[in-house]
């Protein structure tokens, strides 16, 4: 299931007791969420210890520490955290536990972006359709009744494997479990095709910004007649959005 392009929804929770500093988050898009992140974790990797104890234990749950200070509504106000958010993010104190109300955030079942898993690529318009490399012709095509498993992962090598990917990011597509078989596009074509020890990269937010679309029916080597996937880059907003799944 894709999320929503608007509103996404998490929970913090106090990691020192269970009925204090519980907060739901709204951020203006899941997008806005993964960077946000991104921001976070960079302030402490970049020397500003005070949001160490900010975990992210999935997209939609997070722990914080306020007995270290660690505060993650502060982020947003921090000077030195991620200041720019202000207008993006909006943290709510949660009644305390023994309260009888509580709002409740609606579950969204999707892939984690994680730098370096492994997903399907379906179409978000009309999720039976799904990329599928077909070593024939070498090409990824979009089919309804095959599929193949991709890696994904950010091209930049101070990115750790683990780390949520986002938007910006330049990332490498290729076979899972064959790496040297990277998605490329041939001089000349707009075919997604795979490329053996290719280097080409893609932004992440492709994906999501109808950066890749589909051709006319063309026929394949065993005479199927099948739709092949294709970069949009140079016409952006031409494609479909397509998501990642497990």
């Amino acid at each position: 299931m894709a999320s929503p392009p608007g509103l996404f929804y998490a929970y913090a929770k106090n990691i020192r007791d269970d009925w204090s500093y519980r907060y739901i988050i709204a951020f203006e898009s899941r997008q806005v969420s993964d960077e946000w992140w991104r921001v976070v974790t960079a302030s402490v990797d970049n020397g500003y210890p005070r949001f160490a104890g900010v975990k992210r234990l999935s997209a939609q749950w997070y722990t914080h520490d306020p007995a270290a200070n660690a505060f993650i509504h502060e982020t947003i106000n921090d000077p030195k955290c991620a200041p720019q958010f202000l207008g993006k993010v909006m943290f709510t104190l949660l009644n305390d536990r023994d309260a009888r109300t509580l709002s409740v955030s609606p579950v969204l079942n999707f892939a984690d972006h994680v730098n370096g898993g492994t997903f399907f690529i379906r179409s978000t318009l009309r999720p039976e359709l799904f990329w599928y490399y077909h070593p024939d012709i070498g090409q990824i095509l979009a089919s309804t009744s095959r599929r193949t498993r991709f890696d994904v992962r950010i091209a930049a090598k101070d990115k750790a494997l683990g780390t949520i990917m986002i938007g910006s990011d330049k990332v490498s597509i290729s076979v899972a479990g064959q790496q040297d078989f990277n998605v490329g596009v041939a001089t000349g074509s707009t075919d997604l095709a795979i490329q053996k020890n290719g280097l080409f990269q893609f932004d992440f937010s492709d994906f999501n910004d109808g950066n890749f679309g589909l051709n006319f029916l063309h026929k394949a080597a065993s005479g199927d007649f099948v739709q092949g996937v294709v970069a949009t880059v140079t016409r952006q907003n031409y494609g479909e959005r397509w998501e990642l799944v497990l």
